[in-house]
């Protein structure tokens, strides 16, 4: 268990002891925001491309284009928190710093270190996202992931230009199943708009 005090008032020190002594791992954070960004950093991972493709998480992480806009997702998210002053921290058993080391490198050579890991973690299992657009919910948890990139982006003046397309795509599919069509087995189509938000 991860808990952080969201106020200066807050002590959550006397809290963690009693989980401990209940028997259950938990650590306290002093940054909540800290800790709530490191978390979105892995839960950006394998998660838009693969909904709006209807792929699983593992073809996104062995396609090297897609790949790279899964890396440049997740750095665009990492500059937010830079700018925001936010440290990226290890949270219990999601090692975020190491993870944001791997994705700093060359795209090839982190998807050589991350691809076997974090294709084989998810295997064939669809993400959350996957899961709002097939039930045909009306609304995905996407304005908390993606969306919550491009909101802190435009309040802090950095680009999120791959946040901005997965973001537009999966809120348009919500209220328009025939959008999702367009992309579904089609990564031909979501690379070529990609391509294009990269270069403006």
């Amino acid at each position: 268990m991860a808990l952080a005090p969201v106020s200066p008032e807050v002590n959550a020190a006397p809290l963690v002891r009693k989980l401990r002594q209940a028997g259950l791992k938990a650590r306290r954070y002093t940054d909540f925001r800290a800790m709530k960004w490191s978390k979105l950093l892995f839960n950006l991972l394998g998660n838009a491309q693969s909904a709006i493709l209807d792929l699983p998480p593992s073809h996104v992480f062995a396609d090297s284009e897609l790949f790279r806009y899964e890396r440049a997702a997740f750095m665009e998210a990492v500059t937010v928190m830079r700018r925001m002053r936010l440290a990226v921290v290890a949270l219990p058993g999601l090692p975020t710093p190491a993870l944001r080391s791997a994705m700093s490198l060359p795209p090839l050579l982190a998807q050589m270190l991350l691809e076997p890991q974090l294709g084989g973690a998810r295997g064939g299992k669809m993400p959350s996202l996957w899961w709002d657009l097939s039930r045909g919910k009306g609304k995905t948890e996407a304005t908390y992931l993606n969306g919550a990139v491009v909101d802190a982006g435009r309040r802090y003046e950095v680009p999120t230009p791959v946040n901005s397309v997965l973001w537009a795509i999966l809120e348009k599919s919500t209220k328009l199943p025939a959008e999702w069509e367009r992309y579904r087995r089609q990564p031909d189509r979501l690379k070529a708009l990609l391509r294009t938000a990269i270069r403006l």
